[in-house]
């Protein structure tokens, strides 16, 4: 979901050594904070319906955890209290 990506200036910032990991975090943060969850959510749940998916996996090729947006964004999920079951990462 494009709207879950950090955008492609946060990107590029970080990805080319002009920002800080700290800030490429705090600025995703910041951006996540500007998107309505709770409408993300109700969207993803409906894929997961039409296609009688269990569950939800987000998927990714980072390897390097504390720097992967999908886990600051199950962080930021984690903690919103909207969640009925807490995302779960697994990295191999």
């Amino acid at each position: 979901m494009p709207i879950l990506a950090p955008s492609n200036e946060l990107f590029r910032g970080w990805r080319d050594r002009q920002i800080t990991n700290d800030e490429y975090m705090r600025g995703y943060a910041l951006e996540m904070a500007q998107v309505d969850m709770e409408s993300v959510l109700r969207d993803i749940e409906a894929l997961a319906d039409i296609s009688g998916a269990r569950g939800v996996v987000f998927l990714g090729y980072g390897s390097d955890k504390t720097m992967c947006h999908r886990s600051i964004l199950s962080e930021i999920l984690n903690s919103s209290g909207i969640l009925i079951n807490p995302i779960r990462e697994i990295i191999t």
